[in-house]
């Protein structure tokens, strides 16, 4: 460890020495605190040197490839950071999702490793940002670049520039004012930098083209109106030509045009004894069912991204061939990694503990477990180093009172969230609240009563207020519930966390919101029946591509993290970079998929937890100036 260094740059040469010796294990380097402390910084500081550090002492053969591969690495930060980060009131660049990247070395000789490539995993995409922003904010960097720097997409329905998902510049003043434009990614940065790591013009259009899709399909009008022979309301949609309805089918290229899309968000498929039958959705449904759409379809051209990126990892995958030439690629990983005999280290940078101004929603418990449980081994390891240290400078004896000294243990507080062996926790609650949805006496007539009212919440209300008695009556007696107010209690609970005490709001305070993004809806993250299967027969390959991930996959949000380094394919083993028309794959049923963001987000930790453990683990904790 050379002290002369800076932080970052020490601890990623400590690493990169540990894993040059003989015995030596994988290394990861976990960078945390609170948000707008730096930790995106950091952990760039951290690759680019590595990057540049694995370059030292290699054969002069290997040089253009080596340069080629660091280029696809430090070229992931821009991509990722325009469609994964977006301007807080705490951080004009926000990272709204996790990430571990490994880079993965192979030894050529006595104390010398070479890299050979790289793997990401991402976590915990924020995709209800992409209808919805605390007040101020912005949406994902991304959104905001198409309006800017993508003049030849165009949106032509709305001549005044004001879209519903993505804020103007007069309502993000505040956070523009506090931070300017400081970190925030450039197109041109982030142009280049998805060419360097294997998305060519062609589908980078595409890509671009989707989001406008997400833009205009958010801005689609839902009116209601009196259906005769049933009195109930009716969503009406207008598909007239310039309208956001038909921009929408335009950009997407679908072949049955405004009316398909209409039609999917209009309607739903019903299971029956007899089979399934078509049933129309209100107004409020289908509402539910546009937001609905445009989260998906955002984290849908996400994750696509994030395969593309790993399959650019892989030295020996040319990323700068486009064309024909990278249609006809089969993704090789190298032999060491096929064999076993690599190392990684690991750099992990976690979204940071927040405590927002607004609204903690379920999205901020999940933020907030994953540092608790980083704070735990954080301290373990801290103490558990302490104390071989102590042992091998002779001053701990066996009967030493400091092997049995209380260090902070955020155990209860993780086992609150996401429950034990002995009781659920927070997230089993919620997940069971899921599988039967809550229905009471009250909220069936509420479900009845949203059959004739289109505007009202009450069937959202009703499984989030069931869900949140729960947590009040099973855990009463849980230190780590704090105390919530008689009227508060109604609305939210408070959770002691390592880092204070956070309040999260599972019932509104009012029915002013049309959009059902309560916990027990944002656990589920349905797609809109046949919304999949209508991208799935586009035009263009990079968009139908992401409709038959969704059908083929296992989970109801498509594809989930943490994402494999398997290449993005449109089912014909094609790259997603393809231009040209597609086969369809024959889709798996969408039907009993019960997986929930909660227990897959879970599993995720779990994993991560696994993998660090089994690593020699080095910490960069960042701190915000006052």
């Amino acid at each position: 460890f050379d002290p002369t260094l800076p932080h970052p740059n020490a601890l990623a040469e400590l690493a990169f020495q540990r894993l040059c010796g003989n015995e030596a294990s994988d290394q990861s380097i976990v960078v945390s605190g609170e948000s707008g402390a730096g930790k995106t910084e950091s952990s760039k500081i951290v690759v680019q040197y590595l990057t540049r550090r694995s370059k030292v002492g290699q054969a002069s053969g290997s040089k253009n490839g080596m340069i080629d591969l660091a280029a696809r690495i430090v070229a992931l930060s821009p991509v990722l950071e325009a469609f994964g980060n977006a301007s807080t009131h705490r951080n004009p660049n926000s990272s709204r999702f996790g990430r571990l990247v490994k880079m993965i070395f192979t030894s050529t000789g006595p104390a010398s490793i070479k890299l050979i490539g790289g793997e990401l995993e991402t976590y915990l995409l924020e995709k209800s940002r992409v209808v919805r922003q605390n007040t101020g904010e912005r949406n994902f960097h991304s959104m905001h670049m198409l309006l800017k720097d993508r003049s030849d997409i165009k949106l032509n329905y709305n001549s005044q520039s004001q879209f519903r998902c993505v804020p103007s510049a007069d309502m993000c003043k505040t956070v523009t004012a506090a931070h300017g434009n400081k970190s925030i990614p450039e197109y041109k940065a982030v142009a280049q930098a998805l060419l360097a790591v294997g998305v060519d013009n062609d589908t980078a259009t595409a890509v671009w083209k989707a989001l406008a899709a997400v833009v205009s399909l958010a801005d689609v009008v839902i009116k209601e109106s009196i259906d005769e022979a049933s009195q109930e309301y009716a969503a009406e949609i207008d598909i007239h030509k310039d309208g956001p309805a038909y921009i929408c089918a335009q950009l997407l290229a679908l072949p049955t045009g405004a009316q398909g899309l209409v039609h999917s968000l209009t309607k739903r498929l019903v299971q029956t004894h007899d089979g399934e039958i078509q049933l129309r959705r209100t107004p409020h449904q289908v509402r539910t069912a546009r937001d609905a759409a445009c989260r998906w379809l955002y984290g849908a051209v996400f994750e696509a991204l994030v395969r593309q990126c790993n399959t650019a990892l892989i030295e020996g995958n040319d990323a700068s061939n486009q064309g024909e030439k990278r249609n006809e690629q089969i993704f090789t990983p190298p032999k060491e990694v096929m064999t076993g005999t690599t190392r990684f280290i690991g750099i992990l940078d976690i979204f940071g503990f927040e405590i927002l101004d607004g609204e903690n929603l379920l999205e901020t418990l999940l933020i907030n477990y994953a540092n608790e449980a980083l704070q735990q081994l954080f301290c373990d390891a801290v103490f558990a180093a302490e104390l071989n240290l102590y042992e091998k400078e002779g001053i701990l004896d066996d009967d030493d009172n400091l092997r049995n000294i209380d260090k902070p243990d955020s155990t209860p507080t993780i086992e609150f969230i996401v429950g034990s062996r002995r009781s659920p926790g927070v997230i089993k609650l919620l997940d069971a609240q899921c599988q039967i949805g809550g229905i009471t006496e009250s909220s069936g007539k509420a479900e009845a009563t949203e059959r004739r009212r289109s505007s009202s919440s009450a069937v959202q209300s009703s499984r989030d207020a069931a869900f949140l008695a729960k947590i009040h009556t099973n855990f009463a007696k849980h230190n780590s519930l704090a105390p919530t107010g008689p009227l508060d209690k109604r609305h939210m609970f408070h959770v002691r966390h390592y880092a204070g005490i956070v309040g999260y709001t599972v019932v509104g305070r009012d029915d002013s919101h049309d959009i059902d993004d309560g916990w027990v809806a944002t656990n589920l993250d349905t797609i809109p029946d046949g919304v999949p299967a209508l991208i799935n027969t586009s035009n263009i390959s990079f968009i139908a591509s992401l409709g038959a991930m969704a059908e083929m996959s296992d989970t109801p949000g498509g594809s989930m993290t943490p994402t494999s380094h398997t290449p993005p394919n449109n089912g014909n083993n094609t790259p997603v970079s393809s231009g040209g028309d597609r086969t369809p794959p024959r889709p798996k049923s969408m039907a009993n998929k019960t997986n929930t963001v909660c227990s897959r987000f879970a599993a995720s930790m779990t994993r991560l937890a696994s993998t660090l453990k089994n690593t020699d683990c080095a910490f960069i904790r960042c701190i915000k100036p006052t």
